[in-house]
């Protein structure tokens, strides 16, 4: 460990009591290597309880349980085994505190190292990120990301206001479109991507604390349904039960909710390019997570816990013409 600065008077906490001893706590501000704070085995944050050999060498708990018949250290330079408590370095990492990753979006907290990872997962200062490549963007508020993606002197995406079971007609042209619940100012982002003779359509809800960090999905959730005809006697109908909710961290998904013919940028904001469709988004309703108590419903849960979505397309289309 390597002290930042160097202190001429160190300063005492209160004394306290335990027992019969009289305990100083004492804070002092250092750097240091965060690395010695991993397991050297899956580099993730020691947590107690945490194990050493006789040389010292540290390994978590889980990786201790995984060794090999005999349980070796897994340092290669070492044939002892880890099976004696540290319990110095339990309580280094319950003691070093370090700020949130998102103390520059708002949070003030200071947490126990061992525990910055599961705060970090459910903090309401998590950001949202702009999706667009290069741009950077990041914000904790729906409504500063809003903004962000409509202000002229930013991407000027057209914005759309929409009521909750409240279907509201939407010509989509290629790019994206904001949607913005007016009963709580939910962020939505709708867009149009070309593809092999078509273009598809995405619908995703931006919330913090989803994506490939592996954060889990949070209480509620949106559905969506759409129609739309393309030409006489054509008309399609696509369902969402569960919107896809994203950070946008890694940028747009590449899921996609329905398609349509394919579409030519506009001109001029000529209104006649692009596709009328009927679009309905559901009020958040509670979506149950078996991890949560819902064992008797696991045939409708995936892998990782979560409601499966139950995407429906209809789609009914009559080309002959009527002499």
């Amino acid at each position: 460990m390597e002290i930042s600065s160097s202190l001429n008077k160190r300063k005492l906490g209160e004394a306290q009591h335990d027992g019969d001893r009289v305990v100083i706590k004492k804070r002092q501000s250092v750097s240091m290597d965060m690395e010695v704070l991993h397991c050297p085995v899956c580099f993730k944050i020691l947590s107690p309880p945490v194990f050493q050999c006789d040389l010292g060498h540290l390994v978590c708990s889980p990786c201790r349980d995984n060794l090999p018949a005999g349980g070796k250290c897994p340092s290669p330079s070492c044939s002892g085994t880890p099976s004696v408590r540290c319990v110095a370095m339990e309580r280094v990492v319950n003691s070093v505190e370090v700020a949130c990753a998102y103390a520059e979006h708002g949070c003030p907290d200071k947490i126990a190292y061992a525990n910055i990872t599961e705060h970090e997962k459910t903090c309401p200062h998590a950001p949202c990120f702009c999706p667009e490549p290069g741009c950077g963007f990041a914000a904790a508020s729906a409504a500063a990301l809003a903004d962000h993606f409509t202000a002229p002197r930013r991407h000027n995406w057209p914005s759309h206001k929409l009521s909750y079971s409240q279907p509201f007609e939407l010509r989509v042209h290629p790019g994206k479109n904001v949607l913005i619940g007016e009963e709580d100012g939910a962020l939505f982002l709708l867009n149009v991507s070309p593809a092999a003779e078509h273009a598809v359509v995405s619908l995703f809800s931006v919330q913090p604390h989803h994506g490939p960090s592996g954060f889990r999905r949070s209480a509620s959730h949106f559905g969506c349904s759409v129609e739309f005809s393309c030409f006489l006697g054509h008309h399609q109908r696509s369902t969402l039960d569960t919107v896809t909710s994203s950070s946008l961290s890694d940028g747009m998904p590449e899921e996609w909710f329905f398609s349509v013919p394919e579409l030519q940028d506009s001109v001029d904001g000529d209104a006649r390019v692009g596709v009328d469709i009927r679009i309905t988004i559901d009020e958040a309703v509670p979506l149950f997570s078996c991890v949560d108590g819902m064992e008797d419903d696991d045939e409708d849960c995936d892998d990782d816990g979560n409601a499966n979505n139950g995407d429906d397309d209809e789609e009914d289309g009559d080309t002959s013409d009527d002499d």
